[in-house]
């Protein structure tokens, strides 16, 4: 699995995908910390200092690939953040130690509906296999309908049902689904690097 290159800049249906930058911060922040989006985070703050340093180090990481999400057509204005790690698979030690790829994201409530995280998600899921994982893998609470449609819709395979598998200050125990695809079962990408 490659490491060490950035699968960013990449074109997402509506969206830039992108490194992010300090200067980010801000706008992310702003949805973020939002109490709706909140709703189905497990951490549910963000302090303002650790995210600025988390952009600042996913831009040198060889395994941390977040990236952050602009409309088009919008002049910079960041809409979402996706998350894309690369990790260890499970199972023996072998030669390919990095070939699993975590994959997530948050979009701002004011942009839910419009098809940015459907976007984002076929964004992170294409660079993560483009990256060469061999799996890919993803989760949601399982009362969130958006991403549970947004996973599904990618042809993710649900493969765990975690029954009051995360805690929630709000919410108490709830249930999280887990979701992967392969990358023999990846369909043709629809997302695209850009040069």
């Amino acid at each position: 699995m490659t490491t060490g290159s950035s699968p960013w800049p990449r074109e997402a249906g509506p969206l830039l995908l992108r490194a992010p930058r300090v200067g980010d911060a801000e706008q992310v922040l702003r949805f973020r910390n939002d109490a709706g989006v909140n709703r189905f985070m497990v951490h549910t703050h963000v302090d303002p200092d650790d995210l600025r340093r988390d952009l600042v180090e996913a831009v040198t990481s060889p395994t941390d690939h977040s990236c952050v999400a602009e409309l088009a057509e919008r002049d910079g204005e960041v809409v979402a953040i996706g998350f894309l790690e690369l990790r260890r698979g499970s199972g023996q030690p072998r030669p390919a130690a990095l070939e699993e790829a975590l994959i997530g994201y948050v979009v701002d409530p004011v942009h839910a509906g419009q098809g940015v995280g459907s976007a984002l998600a076929r964004g992170l899921l294409d660079a993560a296999f483009d990256l060469g994982a061999r799996r890919v893998v993803a989760a949601c609470f399982a009362d969130n309908p958006a991403s549970v449609r947004i996973l599904e819709g990618l042809g993710m395979r649900r493969e765990r049902h975690g029954v009051q598998a995360l805690w929630h200050a709000e919410l108490g125990w709830v249930d999280e689904y887990e979701y992967a695809m392969l990358a023999s079962e990846r369909s043709v990408p629809r997302s695209r690097p850009l040069s």
